[in-house]
Order: C-alpha cells, then sequence, then structure tokens
C-alpha cells in the first residue's frame, strides 16, 4: 500500500435553509443546498502597499455561495485630499480572481498567489487609472481585539 500525504487542507461549509432553528434530537426538512468557504477560509486578510505608498487591506467577511463580503481599506496618500478611506464592499469570484466591480466605485481584481498571497489591480471608477500591488496573507487571530488593545495602553 502507497503512503498518502496531505499538502494542504480545505473547509467547506454544507448550509441548508430550514424552516426554524430545530429543537435538540429533532430533525427538519431541509430547502436550498449551498456550499460556501468554510473555517479560516471565509475571513481571510491581506495587506500591502501601492506604487504610490498608500497602504491596502483587504478582508473577506462573508461568503454566500458566490457572493463574497469584505473589507477594503486604503490608507492617507501624502496629500491633503487623500484621506483614509474604509468601505464595504460585495464582490464575487470571477475564473480565478475576486472581483469588486460595483456601479460608481473603484473596480477591485485580486489574483491569489502560490505564496497566499494575493496580486491586487486597483482602477479608478472612470477606468482611466489603475495601479497594482502585490498583498501578503495576514493572520487577524495574531494581533490583539481593539478593546484588549486599548486596555492595555491604558495600563
Amino acid at each position: 500500500m502507497k503512503p498518502i500525504v496531505v499538502v494542504g487542507s480545505s473547509n467547506t461549509d454544507l448550509i441548508v435553509r430550514v424552516p426554524r432553528i430545530p429543537r435538540a434530537g429533532e430533525t427538519l426538512l431541509g430547502g436550498e443546498f449551498l456550499t460556501a468557504a468554510g473555517g479560516k477560509g471565509a475571513r481571510q486578510t491581506w495587506y500591502g502597499f501601492y506604487p504610490n505608498g498608500r497602504e491596502i487591506l483587504l478582508s473577506i467577511e462573508d461568503v454566500h455561495g458566490q457572493d463574497l463580503d469584505a473589507v477594503y481599506a486604503i490608507g492617507p496618500g501624502i496629500d491633503e485630499d487623500e484621506p483614509a478611506e474604509w468601505s464595504r464592499r460585495k464582490g464575487r469570484p470571477v475564473d480565478d480572481e475576486f472581483v469588486f466591480d460595483e456601479k460608481g466605485k473603484s473596480n477591485l481584481r485580486f489574483r491569489p498567489r502560490a505564496d497566499g498571497g494575493l496580486n491586487a489591480t486597483w482602477t479608478s471608477p472612470d477606468g482611466k487609472t489603475s495601479m497594482e500591488a502585490g498583498l501578503r496573507r495576514l493572520d487577524p487571530q495574531r494581533f490583539p481585539r481593539h478593546a484588549e488593545a486599548r486596555s492595555l495602553q491604558s495600563q
């Protein structure tokens, strides 16, 4: 018998809509069936810099079938008219990319890399300006929560 080698892992959530939360020991008939990235796959965060020096952060917060909910942040620019910005974005996977192309907002495309990072492309809403960046994956579990950080500062 040949040995089996595991080189990675994947978690998939199996989701079934039910009319209510079942009671202990109760079985309910389900309705719509969905699969989505599960475990840490559903909450991943990447960080990097655009060539103009502005920081960039993308955090995938939730996955609903083919719909992605994310937080996108860009740090302040060197000019006063370039403040830091945080926004919630809705996107979807297209081919091998995460695409966020909501009407009236900048177009964001993120392509996964073999090292777990992302290649990012930002395009202005009018399509006339674009920038690319390399982002590395962050583990948010390694950072203290905001409230914990504040309590440590007050000590």
